[in-house]
């Protein structure tokens, strides 16, 4: 599975004589500014994503002289779309020189994202139809020469032929990947693959792989509702035929080594074992059973403020 790596960028400032507003790296989603007040020598940092999905952002300074940071350093946070005031650094001693260094890095996600842990999704296959379930193993382990992700979760969806693959959940689109064919027959791993990634409320991540090529129906940035159409299913080519893959994780971190008084963090994803309306009721999907997709109304508004769920009632 293709996610989102962790960016590090660096850059030296010596800020004592800089009046204006110092914006680094302008082609990547995440840029750190700044702005210099000369009448009280302070340095308010901002943060400016110009991407549609949610960062976690860290700022280290390796020299930080006759300044005082707003809240504690490193700076780590989450940062949605748009501009973001950060922190400022005020002056410990007034008329006497200041500088700093610093650098610093982002991923997607949210800082201790609050899961919905009991959340229902549909099945992500036309209502009516029927899917048998199989869970995955970690493939990318054994081929991609990739470690296994902690709580490792996903599932198979078997479908046909030119089946249409349902969101399961409400969200915004943030990743659209549609231009890989699958070469070759009887495969069973494959690392380039097309798939449509969906950021969720809770800030969670659901992932939906193995599209046609030139098969997917969406665009980044667009909201989606449970129940609306994503994509073509692919497959053919591998094994066990036509299939969607399906998960859903966050950005988490767990500490590695201690540093010092300081306690090093790694960065991973955490999957979340997910809940299904199915006909008949409510499950967690066993290995190897059949299911019959239901898109009630329950369920597709579950999450929708009240004016969405007036906007999708009309519509």
């Amino acid at each position: 599975m293709k996610l989102q790596p962790t960016i590090y960028l660096s850059i030296i400032l010596i800020t004592t004589f800089l009046t204006q507003t110092t914006v680094l790296f302008g082609q990547n989603p995440i840029k750190i500014s700044y702005e210099r007040d000369e009448n009280k020598g302070s340095y308010v940092f901002y943060c400016e994503n110009s991407d549609v999905c949610s960062y976690i952002v860290e700022i280290r300074f390796d020299q930080l002289v006759n300044l005082r940071a707003s809240r504690s350093l490193p700076f780590k946070g989450t940062v949605q779309r748009g501009r973001t005031k950060l922190f400022e650094l005020n002056p410990v001693a007034q008329n006497q020189s200041t500088s700093l260094n610093y650098s610093y890095s982002y991923r997607k996600g949210c800082l201790r994202p609050k899961v919905d842990w009991d959340l229902l999704y549909l099945l992500p296959v036309a209502k009516g139809n029927k899917t048998k379930v199989s869970e995955l193993s970690y493939l990318g382990e054994r081929f991609g020469n990739e470690k296994k992700s902690k709580n490792w979760y996903a599932l198979s969806f078997g479908m046909s032929v030119g089946d249409t693959v349902y969101a399961a959940r409400k969200g915004i689109v943030v990743e659209v990947i549609d231009h890989f064919a699958q070469d070759g027959d009887n495969i069973i791993f494959a690392r380039d693959r097309n798939y449509v990634q969906i950021e969720h409320e809770d800030c969670t991540y659901g992932q939906y792989e193995l599209f046609r090529k030139n098969g997917i129906f969406v665009e980044k940035g667009d909201f989606i509702n449970p129940g609306d159409p994503l994509g073509i299913i692919g497959g053919k080519n591998y094994q066990t035929g036509d299939q969607l893959r399906f998960s859903v994780f966050y950005a988490d971190e767990y500490p590695i080594e201690k540093d010092g008084n300081a306690v090093l963090k790694k960065n991973y994803w955490t999957y979340v074992p997910l809940k299904f309306h199915v006909k008949g009721g409510t499950t967690r999907l066993l290995n190897g059973k059949e299911y019959e997709s239901e898109h009630v109304e329950e369920i597709i508004i579950q999450e929708m403020s009240k004016k969405e769920r007036k906007r999708w009632m009309k519509e």
